[in-house]
């Protein structure tokens, strides 16, 4: 049966205007509903399989299951017909699709992608509450109705969920993750053999769940997918200090000794006067020292000459950074997301592959990154940032790099446990090359660390 303009569905109520999509099973038209005087959307069972009665048959039934379900997530059914054409009619979204929307106006940021990852997932998890699946979510068959609310316009082919396995609702979530994937991305996964793979561009704080979803066996239920999203984008980790926890404790301490030297100091100007004398009173009492006994004034006619020398820090810039991987079969790690370290988006960088244990699958001892810098007389600061949590690291320094880790000496500084950005400040070497050689990884759900950003400032050899 072909369709045109103007073409009325048997019965005569119905009339179809224009073909907008077309999926393995039906073409989807918009329509008008001339009893009623509204605008309607028709799904009709393509005109080529209406002759294969069993699937018919079994579509219809679909149909049917999926009009009692009445889920407000659900673009509402307002009619079936049966006979020479099967066909449901269905409440019409206004405006455009997810899929539109996302080509029209680009990818989503991830916390808008995620409101609307959970909109979804309620009405995927009701339908498998209900004993059923949905079988044909994807970003085109997502809109907002009338009444503004997010719902599925695509009723899907189902199948019945055995109470002993949850393995068809995974199709649902591994399609809802492919749905996300899209907002973020403005693409589909890619599909690398049996299996979809993420795009470089995903934000890294939802690379995780995502990469677990489309796995296909990462979580129950969609919601617990969606959870996971909500939790790793809400994550900030402080940046942490590989000499932190030893100077938590020294810190109020520096603060009451560096006011005892300037009251020291302050006293030799004031102690002469009454006046002078109470303020030094006061401040000693204010910060808790003691007042000495006084046995007998010492004027200082002259002070001493307090000099000091400032050394003009400055950012240091990297030439370029190579990924290291001396242990590896093809001596190569991730190098194709190298340029995403210091690229101004903090949402993604450099990444280790994904390995099943934090310790590298036991294949190696670590992996890393080379960093040739202009030359540095000294390192005073090195700043990694990163969203990973658990890793550890080892910084070595060099003026000529070697492929040999055991070549580059003892390392200058080393963390453990990081949970986000790291801090080195205690560095007292120079030279034209660092290492930073990873030992563990990430402690999951994925094993790997990530890198977005590398900041250097240092004293810098001066020209010849």
């Amino acid at each position: 049966m072909a369709h045109g303009h103007d073409d009325l569905l048997p019965g005569g109520r119905y009339r179809l205007d224009e073909r907008v999509a077309m999926d393995r099973l039906t073409e989807t038209w918009t329509g008008y509903d001339t009893r009623l005087d509204r605008e309607v959307f028709i799904r009709v069972v393509r005109p080529d399989l209406v002759s294969e009665e069993d699937l018919v048959t079994r579509l219809g039934a679909r149909l049917r299951e999926a009009s009692r379900l009445e889920l407000a997530g659900l673009a509402r059914i307002y009619d079936m017909i049966d006979g020479d054409v099967v066909a449901v009619v269905i409440e019409p979204p206004v405006g455009p699709d997810l899929r539109q929307k996302l080509t029209s106006d680009g990818p989503l940021p991830s916390a808008e992608a995620t409101t609307i990852a959970a909109e979804i997932a309620k009405t995927v998890d009701e339908i498998h509450r209900r004993g059923s699946t949905h079988g044909g979510l994807s970003a085109a068959s997502i809109a907002w109705g009338g009444d503004g609310r997010l719902m599925i316009t695509d009723l899907g082919t189902g199948a019945d969920i055995n109470s002993g396995t949850d393995k068809p609702a995974r199709g649902d979530i591994v399609a809802l993750a492919a749905i996300v994937h899209e907002m973020v991305t403005g693409r589909a996964p890619h599909r690398a053999g049996t299996g979809l793979e993420l795009d470089p561009s995903v934000p890294l704080e939802l690379v995780g769940p995502l990469h677990d979803a489309l796995a296909g066996d990462g979580f129950s239920s969609a919601a617990a997918f969606v959870e996971a999203l909500g939790r790793t984008r809400s994550f900030q980790a402080e940046p942490t200090s590989f000499t932190q926890a030893e100077r938590r404790w020294l810190v109020p301490m520096a603060v009451v000794i560096g006011i005892g030297i300037l009251l020291a100091i302050i006293g030799t100007l004031l102690g002469q006067t009454d006046a002078g004398r109470t303020i030094i009173e006061g401040a000693r009492d204010a910060v808790g020292l003691e007042t000495p006994e006084t046995t007998s004034t010492t004027t200082a006619t002259t002070l001493p000459l307090i000099t000091t020398t400032t050394l003009a820090l400055a950012p240091v810039s990297i030439v370029q950074i190579v990924d290291f991987d001396p242990e590896g079969d093809d001596r190569s790690e991730s190098p194709r997301r190298l340029s995403l370290i210091n690229d101004g988006d903090p949402a993604r960088g450099w990444q280790t592959e994904r390995y099943n244990t934090a310790g590298f699958g036991n294949l190696k001892s670590g992996v890393g990154l080379l960093i040739d810098v202009e030359p540095v007389e000294q390192f005073v600061e090195i700043v990694v940032r990163g969203p990973s949590r658990g890793w550890s690291m080892e910084v070595y320094v060099a003026d000529d790099p070697s492929a040999v880790v055991d070549d580059w000496g003892s390392p200058i500084a080393q963390v453990s446990d990081v949970r986000g950005d790291v801090v080195f400040d205690d560095l007292d070497q120079g030279g034209r090359s660092l290492l930073f050689w990873f030992t563990q990884l990430d402690e999951g759900p994925e094993h790997r660390v990530v890198i977005t950003d590398i900041e250097i400032s240092g004293l810098l050899v001066a020209a010849a």
